[in-house]
């Protein structure tokens, strides 16, 4: 299925942009190709894979920037 290296191409250029450094791009593949009726439930799967922080990981650094 030619559809998922793009998707995962596309997703790693979009964690790029956004200064993350993907540690996988199987991983990321393997997301894509997992099997969910809704995507919000893979969405958090694909954002872990691709490297951003979790959202309490964010709020801790914001906190200690303030110190």
């Amino acid at each position: 299925m030619e559809e998922v290296p793009q998707s995962a191409e596309a997703a790693l250029a979009w964690a790029t942009a956004a200064g993350v450094t993907p540690p996988s791009r199987s991983r990321i593949e393997e997301v894509l190709l997992s099997r969910d009726a809704f995507a919000e439930n893979l969405f958090p799967t694909l954002l872990d894979a691709l490297g951003f922080p979790a959202p309490g990981d964010v709020l801790s650094a914001a906190n200690r920037l303030r110190v």
